[in-house]
């Protein structure tokens, strides 16, 4: 029938609606995963600054510290860049095992990459962490200057998305303002290969760790309260609205699956005027009945065309007809389009036209609902 199948349409949708306003107000007063993307400088003058391989094992113990909801990214990067591991929940460890340091320093390149993976996340709580020992070197200079350009354009999409980059700085044997390529926006934390380790773990438990509360006064709790309330005010009070619909909607069905039966039809063919066919029913209880099974039920025979698809169900004031038939069905003048569900209620006529034949019917309560 299909007022049902609206009434559980709405209520599912409402219901869908209630569950997902409820998840969200549950997320807003959690706090927001964090999101790391890790660079490996993998070049082969890492091989003097880095010989046991520290960095590797400096980027494993960093990843260690995260929690289960926040995400990470690994990447490798020498001439070229290589992902380690996909921006994703961390289950395992990346496969280290086949790094070795060799080639140039493609540091433009990475940064580039590492933007674009974080830049669609909408998440603020977003770092950047870059292990190397060097200036941007490729084979030729051309090379090298669009590799500079790139992380000085990285640094610059960084900035804007509010996104902090940390760079460890491993020593070489160069000038003092060797690592002025990393200064500026990215923040650079100069290590040994000795202090790697320990500078990083250090730099993740401040990182990782919950902030300490701050002493808050009366007042301003109450107003951060308010506050807190009046952005959560629209979800609840959505809530609370699909809430509603969804219980009236299933009440609307209930009517639907739980009316019995609680009068009988009266039934003409043909604007016969002799005496009537009487339709019991009550004994039929919640039955849908079509109007094929009840002229057969009256032992009536005769071809009507698409009466299978004129179907009958109780209401607690009377009944309810489905008209999916290609018959003209009216009440006081008023036509009953296929598809569509009126409800009969007590001495109401309901005149059926099929191709060939006719059919009134009207019905009778037996008994008070």
């Amino acid at each position: 029938m299909m007022g049902k199948k609206i009434a559980k349409a709405i209520a599912k949708i409402s219901l869908l609606f209630f569950i997902s306003a409820v998840v969200a107000l549950s997320f807003s007063s959690e706090g927001l995963c964090r999101e790391y993307v890790f660079l490996l400088d993998k070049s082969y003058s890492m091989n003097d600054s880095d010989p046991q391989k520290k960095a590797i094992v400096a980027i494993k113990s960093m990843l260690g510290f995260l929690k289960e909801e926040d995400k990470a990214a690994v990447y490798a990067f020498g001439t070229d860049v290589e992902e380690l591991y996909p921006l994703s929940f961390v289950k395992s460890q990346p496969n280290f095992s086949e790094i070795n340091y060799a080639g140039y320093t493609n540091t433009g390149e990475a940064a580039k990459r590492a933007l674009a993976v974080l830049k669609n996340e909408s998440d603020p709580k977003r770092n950047v962490v870059i292990i190397t020992d060097g200036e941007i070197m490729l084979p030729s200079k051309e090379g090298t200057l669009i590799s500079a350009q790139e992380f000085a354009a990285a640094m610059e999409g960084f900035s804007r998305e509010k996104i902090p980059v940390y760079i460890f700085t491993l020593p070489m044997e160069k000038e003092e303002d060797y690592y002025s390529i990393y200064s500026g926006y990215a923040k650079s934390i100069p290590v040994t290969e000795e202090t790697l380790l320990a500078k990083a773990e250090e730099f993740m438990q401040s990182e990782v760790k919950e902030p300490e509360p701050k002493p808050v006064s009366y007042t301003e709790k109450i107003k951060d309260e308010w506050e807190t309330e009046k952005k959560l005010l629209p979800y609840v009070l959505g809530a609370i609205v699909l809430l509603v619909l969804a219980i009236l909607s299933w009440r609307k069905l209930r009517d639907f699956t739980n009316a019995l039966y609680s009068g009988k039809l009266i039934v003409r063919v043909d604007e016969d005027e002799s005496k009537p066919y009487v339709y019991d029913l009550l004994r039929h209880g919640g039955e849908r009945l079509t109007l094929h099974k009840i002229l057969r039920d009256l032992g009536i025979f005769a071809n009507f065309e698409g009466s299978e698809k004129l179907v009958f169900s109780p209401s607690k004031s009377g009944v309810y007809l489905l008209n999916d038939s290609n018959a003209t069905v009216t009440r006081k003048g008023e036509i009953l389009l296929k598809g569509e569900t009126f409800e009969v209620l007590s001495n109401e006529r309901i005149h059926i036209a099929f191709e060939e034949r006719e059919v009134d019917l009207i019905y009778k309560t037996l008994k008070p609902n």
